[in-house]
Protein backbone atom coordinates (compact mmCIF):
# COMPACT_ATOMS: atom_id res chain seq x y z
CA UNK A 1 0.00 0.00 0.00
CA UNK A 2 1.56 3.53 -0.97
CA UNK A 3 1.74 6.31 1.49
CA UNK A 4 1.02 8.94 -0.98
CA UNK A 5 -0.11 8.99 -4.38
CA UNK A 6 -1.35 11.28 -7.42
CA UNK A 7 -2.36 10.61 -10.63
CA UNK A 8 -1.13 12.63 -12.86
CA UNK A 9 -2.81 10.93 -16.19
CA UNK A 10 -4.94 7.92 -17.85
CA UNK A 11 -5.78 6.80 -21.07
CA UNK A 12 -7.81 4.18 -22.41
CA UNK A 13 -11.44 2.80 -21.51
CA UNK A 14 -12.64 1.38 -18.54
CA UNK A 15 -11.64 -2.17 -19.36
CA UNK A 16 -8.39 -1.25 -20.26
CA UNK A 17 -6.89 1.62 -18.35
CA UNK A 18 -3.30 3.30 -18.71
CA UNK A 19 -3.17 5.23 -15.13
CA UNK A 20 0.26 7.84 -14.65
CA UNK A 21 0.85 8.12 -10.74
CA UNK A 22 3.35 9.39 -8.64
CA UNK A 23 3.52 7.30 -5.77
CA UNK A 24 5.37 6.46 -2.72
CA UNK A 25 6.41 2.79 -1.50
CA UNK A 26 8.15 2.30 1.62
CA UNK A 27 10.16 5.88 1.41
CA UNK A 28 10.72 5.13 -2.14
CA UNK A 29 9.40 8.24 -4.39
CA UNK A 30 8.13 6.23 -8.00
CA UNK A 31 6.63 7.13 -11.40
CA UNK A 32 3.84 4.04 -11.50
CA UNK A 33 3.05 3.53 -15.17
CA UNK A 34 0.06 0.38 -14.44
CA UNK A 35 -2.68 -0.95 -16.20
CA UNK A 36 -5.88 -0.70 -14.29
CA UNK A 37 -9.26 -2.70 -14.74
CA UNK A 38 -12.65 -2.38 -13.78
CA UNK A 39 -13.97 -4.88 -11.12
CA UNK A 40 -17.04 -5.71 -11.75
CA UNK A 41 -18.12 -6.50 -8.06
CA UNK A 42 -16.98 -3.09 -6.32
CA UNK A 43 -17.58 -0.83 -9.17
CA UNK A 44 -13.84 0.48 -8.50
CA UNK A 45 -10.45 0.43 -10.64
CA UNK A 46 -8.07 -2.15 -9.81
CA UNK A 47 -4.48 -1.81 -10.77
CA UNK A 48 -3.08 -5.01 -12.80
CA UNK A 49 1.07 -6.50 -12.83
CA UNK A 50 1.10 -5.19 -16.03
CA UNK A 51 3.29 -2.09 -15.46
CA UNK A 52 6.46 -0.69 -14.34
CA UNK A 53 7.13 1.62 -11.26
CA UNK A 54 10.07 4.29 -11.70
CA UNK A 55 12.19 5.45 -9.47
CA UNK A 56 14.14 8.72 -9.85
CA UNK A 57 17.30 7.13 -11.90
CA UNK A 58 14.73 4.93 -13.55
CA UNK A 59 12.71 7.78 -14.87
CA UNK A 60 16.15 9.81 -15.79
CA UNK A 61 16.99 7.16 -17.79
CA UNK A 62 14.04 7.35 -19.50
CA UNK A 63 13.53 10.78 -20.40
CA UNK A 64 16.77 11.04 -21.44
CA UNK A 65 16.05 7.75 -23.63
CA UNK A 66 12.61 9.94 -25.01
CA UNK A 67 14.64 13.07 -25.75
CA UNK A 68 17.50 11.71 -27.70
CA UNK A 69 15.40 9.19 -29.66
CA UNK A 70 12.19 10.69 -30.04
CA UNK A 71 12.32 10.46 -33.82
CA UNK A 72 13.09 6.89 -33.89
CA UNK A 73 10.65 5.94 -31.56
CA UNK A 74 7.79 7.94 -33.45
CA UNK A 75 9.17 6.90 -36.87
CA UNK A 76 8.33 3.06 -35.19
CA UNK A 77 4.65 3.73 -33.83
CA UNK A 78 3.91 5.48 -37.87
CA UNK A 79 5.42 2.43 -39.15
CA UNK A 80 3.50 0.32 -37.38
CA UNK A 81 0.59 2.16 -38.21
CA UNK A 82 0.85 2.29 -41.57
CA UNK A 83 1.19 -1.60 -41.39
CA UNK A 84 -1.87 -2.15 -39.63
CA UNK A 85 -3.79 0.30 -41.65
CA UNK A 86 -2.68 -1.59 -45.19
CA UNK A 87 -3.63 -4.68 -43.55
CA UNK A 88 -6.87 -3.46 -42.60
CA UNK A 89 -7.62 -2.05 -46.10
CA UNK A 90 -6.35 -5.32 -47.97
CA UNK A 91 -9.23 -7.49 -45.51
CA UNK A 92 -11.89 -4.86 -46.73
CA UNK A 93 -10.79 -4.72 -50.26
CA UNK A 94 -10.93 -8.54 -50.59
CA UNK A 95 -14.21 -8.61 -49.00
CA UNK A 96 -15.42 -6.04 -51.27
CA UNK A 97 -14.00 -8.29 -54.21
CA UNK A 98 -15.71 -11.15 -52.43
CA UNK A 99 -19.53 -9.55 -52.52
CA UNK A 100 -18.57 -7.99 -56.23
CA UNK A 101 -17.91 -11.66 -57.32
CA UNK A 102 -21.40 -12.95 -56.67
CA UNK A 103 -22.85 -9.75 -59.15
CA UNK A 104 -23.65 -10.58 -62.47
CA UNK A 105 -22.29 -7.50 -64.35
CA UNK A 106 -21.80 -6.72 -68.01
CA UNK A 107 -19.56 -4.99 -70.17
CA UNK A 108 -19.38 -2.67 -73.46
CA UNK A 109 -16.65 -1.98 -75.43
CA UNK A 110 -16.26 1.41 -76.99
CA UNK A 111 -13.22 3.13 -79.08
CA UNK A 112 -11.78 6.38 -78.34
CA UNK A 113 -8.52 7.51 -79.08
CA UNK A 114 -6.73 9.86 -76.23
CA UNK A 115 -3.24 11.09 -76.03
CA UNK A 116 -1.97 8.92 -73.07
CA UNK A 117 0.52 5.70 -72.78
CA UNK A 118 -2.72 3.39 -71.47
CA UNK A 119 -4.56 1.36 -73.56
CA UNK A 120 -7.71 1.33 -72.18
CA UNK A 121 -9.83 2.75 -68.98
CA UNK A 122 -13.20 2.02 -67.47
CA UNK A 123 -16.43 3.65 -66.34
CA UNK A 124 -18.72 1.97 -64.42
CA UNK A 125 -22.97 2.32 -64.11
CA UNK A 126 -23.74 -0.18 -61.43
CA UNK A 127 -23.36 -3.55 -62.91
CA UNK A 128 -22.61 -2.49 -66.34
CA UNK A 129 -18.80 -1.73 -67.26
CA UNK A 130 -18.18 1.10 -70.16
CA UNK A 131 -14.69 -0.40 -71.44
CA UNK A 132 -13.26 2.28 -73.52
CA UNK A 133 -10.05 1.38 -75.75
CA UNK A 134 -7.66 3.57 -76.71
CA UNK A 135 -7.02 3.13 -80.37
CA UNK A 136 -4.38 5.62 -80.53
CA UNK A 137 -2.52 2.68 -78.70
CA UNK A 138 -1.33 -0.29 -81.24
CA UNK A 139 -1.80 -2.98 -78.53
CA UNK A 140 -5.59 -1.41 -78.35
CA UNK A 141 -6.14 -1.35 -82.29
CA UNK A 142 -5.44 -4.73 -82.26
CA UNK A 143 -7.58 -6.21 -80.09
CA UNK A 144 -10.36 -3.74 -81.02
CA UNK A 145 -10.15 -5.53 -84.70
CA UNK A 146 -10.49 -8.60 -82.49
CA UNK A 147 -13.59 -7.40 -81.28
CA UNK A 148 -14.85 -6.15 -84.53
CA UNK A 149 -14.32 -9.91 -85.60
CA UNK A 150 -15.67 -11.44 -82.65
CA UNK A 151 -12.29 -13.89 -82.55
CA UNK A 152 -13.12 -15.56 -79.26
CA UNK A 153 -9.59 -14.84 -78.06
CA UNK A 154 -10.81 -11.11 -77.94
CA UNK A 155 -13.54 -12.00 -75.13
CA UNK A 156 -11.18 -13.45 -72.88
CA UNK A 157 -8.80 -10.19 -72.89
CA UNK A 158 -11.94 -8.10 -72.57
CA UNK A 159 -13.13 -9.97 -69.63
CA UNK A 160 -9.94 -9.88 -68.10
CA UNK A 161 -9.56 -6.39 -68.81
CA UNK A 162 -12.95 -5.30 -66.86
CA UNK A 163 -12.07 -7.62 -63.76
CA UNK A 164 -9.18 -5.75 -63.82
CA UNK A 165 -10.50 -2.37 -64.28
CA UNK A 166 -13.52 -3.45 -61.35
CA UNK A 167 -10.59 -4.98 -59.00
CA UNK A 168 -8.78 -1.64 -59.20
CA UNK A 169 -11.98 0.61 -58.81
CA UNK A 170 -11.87 -0.65 -55.36
CA UNK A 171 -9.45 1.04 -54.55
CA UNK A 172 -10.07 4.52 -55.99
CA UNK A 173 -11.26 6.75 -53.11
CA UNK A 174 -8.73 4.83 -50.88
CA UNK A 175 -7.77 6.90 -47.45
CA UNK A 176 -4.61 6.53 -48.19
CA UNK A 177 -4.32 7.21 -51.79
CA UNK A 178 -1.03 5.24 -52.46
CA UNK A 179 -2.93 2.12 -53.94
CA UNK A 180 -4.45 4.64 -56.02
CA UNK A 181 -1.56 6.47 -57.16
CA UNK A 182 0.46 3.20 -57.41
CA UNK A 183 -2.49 1.29 -59.86
CA UNK A 184 -2.31 4.44 -62.00
CA UNK A 185 1.13 3.98 -62.75
CA UNK A 186 0.98 -0.19 -63.56
CA UNK A 187 -1.64 1.42 -65.88
CA UNK A 188 0.61 3.65 -67.67
CA UNK A 189 3.92 0.92 -67.37
CA UNK A 190 1.64 -2.06 -69.28
CA UNK A 191 0.40 0.27 -71.85
CA UNK A 192 4.04 1.20 -72.71
CA UNK A 193 5.06 -2.13 -72.23
CA UNK A 194 2.39 -3.12 -74.63
CA UNK A 195 3.00 -0.54 -77.40
CA UNK A 196 6.18 -3.88 -78.25
CA UNK A 197 4.28 -6.78 -76.58
CA UNK A 198 6.20 -10.28 -76.50
CA UNK A 199 5.78 -12.92 -79.46
CA UNK A 200 4.71 -15.87 -78.22
CA UNK A 201 6.54 -19.04 -79.55
CA UNK A 202 4.52 -22.52 -79.89
CA UNK A 203 7.12 -25.14 -77.74
CA UNK A 204 9.34 -27.26 -80.76
CA UNK A 205 7.79 -30.55 -78.62
CA UNK A 206 4.08 -29.86 -78.42
CA UNK A 207 2.10 -31.64 -80.95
Amino acid sequence: MSEAEVVLASAGSERNLLVFKLTEFEGNRLLDVRKYFLDKKSGELCPTRKGIALGESGFSVLKQVIEEKQADITDWFIEDAVVRGVASNVTRMNQAGDALSKIEHSVHVLFEDWKSPAFFRAEFEGPLTLLFLNTRHPFARRLADLVAEDNPSSHIVISMLEGFARAKHLYDGESSGVAEVLLDGLLVNWGLIMTNPAKSKQDACSS
